[in-house]
Parts: structure tokens; C-alpha cells; sequence
């Protein structure tokens, strides 16, 4: 999905997100392609700084998992060492993976403004 960002291919990043995915804002799959091309059309171009914070499988098994990660974006190529000095997108995402068909899409998503803090 990062690459899928970075590269700008929306539909790739698009077909990991499930058609009935759920926000907290009552977001849908359309309202999460528009932001995310807007993301995108505010930059020349995009890097991204993921780091993962946890993972919690459910279930007893790999059929679903809470994924929360720090995502940080920024127009130039950037090291976390930067974060509080240049101008980046910090989001914290939790996010739920499903598995449908040996396919993980992500089922539910909340999102928050992240502080360079909460990338250590």
C-alpha cells in the first residue's frame, strides 16, 4: 500500500480497501479515494514513513487483525530523524484487516493527526 501511495496508483492502494469498509467519520470507500487523491494532487511528489505500532490478531487465528501504525508524508525525501523539522502529514491509523477469498482488505479504519513523538 505504500508503494501504491508513493507511486500514485490509487486504484492499487483503492483494492485493498473493502467495499464495505467503515470509519468512525462514516466514511466510505468513495469518500477515502477522494481524500487520498487530494492528498496526492497537493504534492509534486509523496514519501511515506510507516512504522508499525502493533498488531492484534483476532479471533484465535489469521483470519482478521488490528493493525496500528504512524504514517508520516511528506513532498521530499525525508528520515524519521526529520520529523520536527519539516513540513510532513503525521497520521496515526488503526486499521482492521479481514480476510476474504485469501485476501486481506481493510474492513475499519480510524485516523488521527500523529506528533513526531509518537514515532519513537
Amino acid at each position: 500500500m505504500e508503494a501504491a501511495v508513493e507511486n500514485r496508483h490509487v486504484d492499487d492502494f483503492m483494492a485493498a480497501i473493502s467495499d464495505a469498509v467503515e470509519t468512525e467519520r462514516g466514511w466510505g470507500k468513495k469518500d477515502i479515494e477522494r481524500m487520498l487523491r487530494l492528498q496526492l494532487m497537493r504534492r509534486s511528489s509523496v514519501h511515506i514513513h510507516p512504522q508499525l505500532k502493533s498488531i492484534d490478531w483476532r479471533h484465535d487465528g489469521e483470519e482478521e487483525a488490528e493493525v496500528k501504525l504512524a504514517v508520516a508524508m511528506a513532498a521530499t525525501a525525508f528520515s524519521l530523524e526529520d520529523l520536527a523539522r519539516i513540513n510532513a502529514d503525521l497520521m496515526l491509523f488503526t486499521v482492521t484487516f479481514r480476510q476474504h477469498n485469501g485476501e486481506y482488505k481493510i474492513t475499519q479504519a480510524r485516523w488521527q493527526r500523529a506528533r513526531p513523538l509518537d514515532f519513537l
